[in-house]
């Protein structure tokens, strides 16, 4: 505090018989930085009362501060009678009182005091209302917005139904109260409904735990000492939910994380975050994740994005141990597949996947299935089958099954081809051979394509395969490169040989999907691509998905047809096709039925 002080000050006969009269005023006074007005103070003495009389104000044009009454100095217990006025003050005068629990307290306050009883313990009582009062939860870094109005009896600040905004106006209701009658630790019994609210804001520097940004409906309850604080939510996620829970600091965030994990060989890592007491908080969250929410987690294999439900409960003690438990069914996502610096690949993961924790957040027990496709020639796996060479260009896809523990699954691939089933068929014998179908699923993965090798040659097939993720490298860096410069999510390129090419362009968050292709049939040795030779083949394909979890699509196309066994099979005979699909998943026909004509189910009247 800054100032200088002047006025008229008299004190005599302070022991026989007292006598005591104050005017002072001072110059404009600096408190917290902040100016705050000047000081006028009147004091005086009444003999007969014992009492000492006192007026103070602190003015600074419109904002102004007065107390007034009395102070008793015989009495023990009731020695002090006042009454306070607040008129446009600012908040931050108060920062130093509430340091434990806000920061960055702005706005104005208005209140109308009674202050009675010992000056050690007084009581407080009034009403006080805030105009455009801003602050930030220290705990949960979230700030906030309130113009209401709180009613303070006996020391105890009492809420019913305040409204807070969070920074998008979202709205919440608190009820509860605040006991100051132990200022420096105030017991707080304060319950919150919310509605799409901010309820976290925090970084790893505040929270190695849980950290992020999270917007949530439900109830949420704190109870207890600020310094011994239970906190007891549940809520269900809402959109713009970025929440992460790290490990350790081996790990790498992104603007989309919902919760991500790192697994434990990162544990080695020498940049170790040291992982903080929580000092008396505990915590217990039941959440129900939604597929507005995104959860992001880390595998040794790669990093698992993916929307869906789930009913998650999370414990937190004051020592800093964390508990997961529940299950997490997936409705969409991505797999991150990485190998070292040499593969980075992104997998679709199939519906239906679940993780599951009982514990430990790491010990998650998962069982997904990540899909790999790609347009490619036939030619080299039905070589290496010893079949008839098949020159057609199809989808295939690569499964790769990921089973048992998140830090270290089991891993099991297969091969499908989803437009066109037949090749399985045709291929039975060869593909029933698990080493066959691992080579040929790693091969598409790496090289997107097959591999004409059988078993035999499969030392020299490693090392084409080791070579081609090289090359995969490059393109992968060439991709990036492309799709920041067009400003889009995905775009990959790749040019396998001189005869065979293709290109793939994802819009609108994945929902409009672009490929296409070009193949030189005229030798299976490295040729300079002609496109405008009769013995090149182009195919192109659109596919639109009409609705955000895949069941219902678009899909037009215009392919070779290499299935007419009516035509010469060596014309150029392309098809053109436009058509909508639907997907459904069902274990019987009568299930299907139901799912398809739900009769005689009535939607419930919402209330």
């Amino acid at each position: 505090m800054l100032g200088e002080m002047n006025g008229h000050l008299e004190i005599n006969s302070l022991f026989k018989s007292p006598y005591f009269i104050a005017n002072l005023q001072t110059s404009p006074i600096i408190y917290n930085q902040l100016p705050i007005g000047q000081l006028s103070l009147k004091a005086n003495y009444d003999q007969n009362a014992n009492v000492v009389h006192l007026d103070s104000k602190i003015e600074d044009g419109n904002k102004q501060i007065t107390l007034a009454g009395t102070y008793n100095i015989k009495e023990e217990n009731d020695k002090i009678n006042l009454k306070a006025s607040l008129q446009n003050t600012d908040l931050i005068l108060f920062q130093p009182f509430l340091k434990s629990l806000v920061s960055n307290l702005h706005g104005k306050a208005n209140a109308e005091l009674e202050i009675k009883g010992d000056i050690n313990k007084p009581k407080i009582s009034g009403n006080a209302s805030f105009n455009d009062a801003t602050f930030v939860i220290n705990y949960l870094k979230t700030p906030y917005h309130l113009t209401d109005k709180v009613i303070l009896v006996s020391n105890g600040i009492f809420l019913k139904n305040l409204k807070i905004l969070d920074p998008k106006n979202n709205e919440a209701i608190v009820n509860g109260m605040v006991d100051l009658n132990q200022l420096s630790d105030p017991n707080i019994d304060i319950k919150i409904k919310a509605n799409n609210f901010l309820a976290l804001n925090t970084t790893l520097k505040d929270n190695d735990l849980y950290y992020g940004t999270a917007y949530a409906s439900g109830d949420f309850n704190f109870k207890g000492l600020t310094s011994a604080i239970n906190i007891d939510i549940k809520a269900k996620s809402e959109d713009n939910t970025i929440i992460n829970i790290p490990f350790n600091s081996a790990m790498t965030i992104t603007d989309n994380d919902f919760i991500y994990f790192v697994s434990p060989d990162s544990l080695n890592s020498s940049k170790q975050i040291k992982r903080k007491s929580f000092n008396g908080i505990t915590m217990n969250m039941d959440l129900s994740l939604s597929p507005n929410a995104e959860m992001n987690l880390y595998t040794s294999l790669g990093g698992v994005s993916g929307r869906g439900t789930g009913n998650i409960t999370m414990n937190i003690t004051s020592l800093g141990d964390f508990g997961m438990f529940g299950d997490y069914i997936i409705s969409s996502g991505k797999f991150n597949f990485k190998a070292q610096d040499y593969l980075n690949k992104i997998f679709d993961l199939k519906e239906g996947g679940t993780i599951r924790w009982a514990g430990k957040p790491a010990e998650a027990n998962i069982n997904l299935t990540a899909v790999y496709q790609q347009r490619t020639s036939l030619s080299p796996l039905y070589n290496a089958a010893g079949q008839t060479d098949n020159p057609q260009r199809i989808l295939a896809q690569a499964d790769m099954n990921l089973k048992g523990l998140l830090s270290q699954p089991e891993i099991k691939f297969d091969l499908n081809f989803p437009q066109d089933p037949y090749v399985k068929d045709e291929l039975q014998g060869y593909l029933s051979d698990v080493n066959n179908i691992n080579q040929q699923a790693l091969s598409l993965i790496v090289r997107r394509s097959f591999t004409p090798g059988s078993q035999t040659d499969f030392g020299k097939e490693v090392n084409n395969t080791l070579l081609s993720a090289g090359t995969e490298i490059a393109f992968n860096q060439l991709n990036n490169i492309i799709a920041e410069s067009l400003n889009i999510n995905f775009f990959d390129i790749n040019i396998k040989s001189l005869n065979d090419a293709s290109a793939s362009l994802r819009l609108f968050n994945d929902r409009l999907i672009l490929t296409g292709g070009i193949t030189d049939n005229r030798s299976n040795q490295l040729t300079d691509l002609n496109v405008f030779s009769d013995r090149v083949s182009t195919d192109a394909e659109a596919l639109f998905y009409l609705r955000k979890d895949g069941r219902l699509l678009l899909r037009g196309s215009n392919r070779l047809n290499t299935r007419n066994f009516l035509i010469n099979p060596n014309s150029e005979d392309y098809v053109s096709a436009i058509g909508l699909v639907y997907r459904q998943e069902f274990n019987s026909f009568s299930e299907f039925l139901k799912r398809m004509f739900p009769f005689g189910k009535k939607k419930k009247e919402t209330p």
